[in-house]
């Protein structure tokens, strides 16, 4: 049935039709009533702007017309709307204690503040007479859905919602059931505009953006729990087709549970509802989850009375790559032309978005996946790289490194650090990378990844270690490991200091040797053997020898063997470990002997050179992780890093950096000029700072070139990005292009770009005119 119709309809089946005919047409959605006492802490925390647009402008309208179409779809919730206006007054007070007051006076001060219109709208919106406070509960409903589902998803759900509901209203008009008169009229208004779904949404997302950040701690535990569960939030997965059923029983089971809950009324569920909504509303019940091996979970929340406590009807879930809590749904009008897109939404043990920390916990991750190391060498892994950076910012290392490259291996060292000292903290965003390894590109410049730089590499390893006694010392070490039960183990030789003329011999395990001393005319020891070619070390190391006999050396080198002549006839020995050019480990060719077991460099090798000083230079070279971390230090150093509270978008990781168009316009910058390279690109140009934010923070992929030079800021969730400067009293301005970020939003949907006028009026200046300022 058409508006129209639907109008037709009502006029006849009111008995005051002359009235009736009128107040279709009145805008009834202006009535405004006092908010409840639990929110008026909130209200006075909003700009003047966003408490306008809430009493009086299109969110209030919005959410009187959605609180009236949806009139008695919802059980009545005294308690749970009490207990969420105190949770909302509580979040939105810590995060303006948390928000720089210097914001206060500038223009965006009508912007600044947390978001809570929607909350706002709803509370102004709810009838102090009528128990079930319908705009709150469709406040709840929104938050649900933007906690589920992207912004389109969202506004698709919406839209069908309505649509659904206004035929339902039809249907009960045509059969001449009696309606309430605001339940009708709203209905026969017309059609709520995708673009005020929009904006309604727009105010829930910003909301929970503000109010995870708050209750960080709470938010994780309850993410923790959900790690090893699977629910789905549609009892019948069959009716993920019917959108406005699937949609509605879950909003109504949550309410329901979450009430009984709040109230100290136990619950048990046996499907997601519930989950979505305490993460959509956080409210934290202690949970209870039973299995093969029960779980009890104290969230200590003072806004749900003793003895609410939720259980999960559930054990942990058998599926290996559990997904949390999941909502199926067919949204028919997510596309404008097409049939209905099936998607799938989930919460589980990850968030949306992340700290630029942990998003280099997760590159971390994404390191160790690519090189192939096992989880079980994440721990070792982490300490190398913590120590490789140390040295590589030591002495004259750090002129031969690139200084993107070493910045971006820097923030991979703090990550490691940080996964070393809280690795039960850490260890999920390590595990998030490990599971996205596309974040690195597939290839990059056919220049192959090799694990650590192709430092557990034979050749490169032993020409990284600073002098032969390194060597030495490593070679026996790796002997010690694979050669000390072997029968021949005490017949091998280490064969360095290589010149044309001079080689000298060590031997690798200790032996009986025969030594002067001065007490006794001899004596034996288990000790070391060098056979030097000068009689002297190349080296000031304090290591402690002593002089046994001048004579030649039993050994000799043709043709890439050794000959021992230790037993008068020549023993040949061949290659075990090192660079026959350089200092190697030789072994006896004896075929009647079991081979000696092949032996390669593991993390604890490269761990031990790096603690104890014994590497020299280290060349990084550049490969697809290089690559990746050069883009992440320029990024970090130009705009990510002095962003306080910047939250990144976790499908970030699931793309290569390099593929960005922002990293492909560095790369052109750092083939064309390398020793300006990706500083000199972002500094001082606000377009090239906007291009990196927007690909973090949002689903935009910008060129910088493509910005227009006027832009001046972006405003995207609860944040408003611009320059420092437009924050500061003229007076007070520097020439420093430094962006800040603003907790608070222009109120429109979407990542929005805001821009200066190219061409500003200003006055023209005359001879005759004056102005005089007392």
């Amino acid at each position: 049935m058409s508006v129209g119709s639907l109008q037709a309809a009502l006029a006849s089946a009111t008995n005051e039709v002359t009235v009736a005919a009128a107040n279709i047409n009145f805008d009834f959605t202006l009535v405004k009533y006092e908010a409840p006492k639990e929110y008026q802490p909130l209200g006075a925390l909003l700009s003047p702007k966003r408490k306008e647009n809430a009493e009086f402008g299109p969110s209030h309208c919005t959410a009187r017309r959605l609180a009236s179409l949806f009139h008695d779809v919802c059980p009545e919730t005294p308690n749970l709307i009490s207990a969420y206006g105190k949770r909302v007054s509580e979040i939105s007070t810590r995060a303006t204690k948390r928000q720089s007051t210097k914001f206060a006076n500038s223009m965006f001060e009508s912007y600044a503040g947390v978001d809570a219109t929607s909350i706002w709208a709803a509370a102004t919106s709810s009838d102090p007479a009528a128990a079930d406070r319908g705009a709150l509960h469709i406040h709840l409903l929104a938050s649900m859905l933007a906690k589920m589902w992207t912004a389109p998803e969202a506004v698709s759900i919406w839209f069908e919602l309505i649509s659904e509901r206004q035929r339902m209203i039809s249907e009960q008009l045509e059969r001449g059931d009696a309606l309430p008169f605001s339940l009708a009229a709203a209905a026969a208004q017309r059609q709520i505009q995708r673009s005020q779904l929009a904006e309604w949404d727009a105010s829930a997302r910003a909301w929970l953006q503000t109010a995870d950040s708050v209750m960080v701690k709470e938010q994780d535990q309850l993410r923790i729990i959900l790690e090893n569960i699977e629910l789905s939030t549609s009892r019948d997965q069959g009716k993920a087709s019917m959108v406005y059923l699937s949609v509605t029983q879950a909003w109504c089971r949550a309410l329901m549970v979450m009430e009984r809950l709040v109230s100290g009324v136990a619950q048990e569920v046996h499907d997601g509802a519930a989950l979505v909504g305490l993460t959509a509303w956080h409210i934290y019940p202690d949970i209870h989850i039973f299995g093969p091996k029960s779980v009890k979970v104290s969230m200590q929340d003072p806004l749900v009375q003793p003895g609410g406590i939720l259980t999960l009807g559930c054990g942990p879930s058998a599926i290996p790559s559990s997904q949390g809590v999941t909502w199926s749904l067919s949204l028919k009008h997510l596309r404008y032309y097409g049939r209905p897109v099936e998607t799938q939404s989930a919460i589980g043990i990850h968030r949306s978005h992340l700290s630029f920390d942990e998003l280099m916990l997760a590159m971390l991750g994404c390191v160790v996946n690519i090189w192939g190391l096992s989880r079980d060498n994440m721990d070792s892994a982490a300490r190398i790289f913590s120590k490789l950076v140390l040295h590589l910012e030591s002495r004259e290392q750090s002129k031969l490194v690139d200084r993107h490259i070493l910045h971006g291996l820097r923030l991979l060292g703090r990550a490691a650090d940080a996964h070393i000292e809280e690795m039960n903290t850490t260890t999920p965003f390590v595990n998030l990378g490990i599971n996205r390894p596309q974040f690195l590109p597939a290839k990059f410049r056919n220049v192959p990844t090799r694990p650590f730089f192709s430092l557990l590499e034979e050749d490169t390893f032993l020409d990284r270690l600073k002098d032969d006694e390194s060597r030495i010392m490593f070679l026996r070490r790796i002997a010690s490991r694979y050669l000390s039960q072997h029968p021949q183990a005490s017949s091998c030789v280490i064969r360095y200091a290589i010149t044309q003329t001079k080689t000298s011999w060590a031997s690798v395990f200790p032996s009986s040797i025969t030594t002067r001393n001065r007490a006794t005319s001899r004596s034996s020891a288990q000790s070391h053997h060098r056979w030097n070619a000068d009689h002297t070390l190349d080296n000031d190391k304090e290591i402690h020898h002593r002089t046994t006999q001048r004579s030649p050396a039993p050994f000799s080198f043709k043709d890439g063997y050794v000959y021992n002549h230790q037993h008068g006839t020549p023993i040949p020995m061949s290659l075990w470990f090192g660079n026959v050019h350089g200092t190697a480990l030789y072994q006896p060719c004896d075929l009647a002997r079991p081979a000696m077991p092949p032996a390669q460099i593991e993390l604890e090798d490269l761990l031990w050179a790096l603690e104890y000083d014994l590497m020299a230079d280290i060349q990084i070279p550049e490969d697809k992780v290089s690559s990746t971390l050069s883009l992440l230090a320029v990024a970090h150093s130009g705009v990510l890093g002095r962003l306080e509270g910047l939250m990144i978008r976790l499908k970030t990781l699931s793309k290569p950096l390099t593929e960005a168009k922002w990293a492909k316009e560095v790369a052109v910058n750092f083939d064309h000029r390398p020793d300006d390279r990706g500083y000199q690109w972002i500094s001082g140009a606000l377009p090239k700072s906007i291009g990196v934010l927007s690909y973090f923070i949002s689903e935009c992929d910008l060129r910088p070139t493509d910005i227009e030079e006027n832009v001046c800021g972006v405003s995207f969730g609860d944040s408003i990005f611009v320059p420092e400067n437009l924050t500061r009293d003229p007076f007070e301005a520097s020439d420093e292009q430094a962006i800040v970020r603003v907790l608070g939003n222009i109120g429109l949907p979407g990542f929005v770009m805001f821009s200066s006028v190219m061409e500003p009026m200003v006055s023209e200046v005359s001879e005759s005119s004056w102005k005089q300022k007392d």
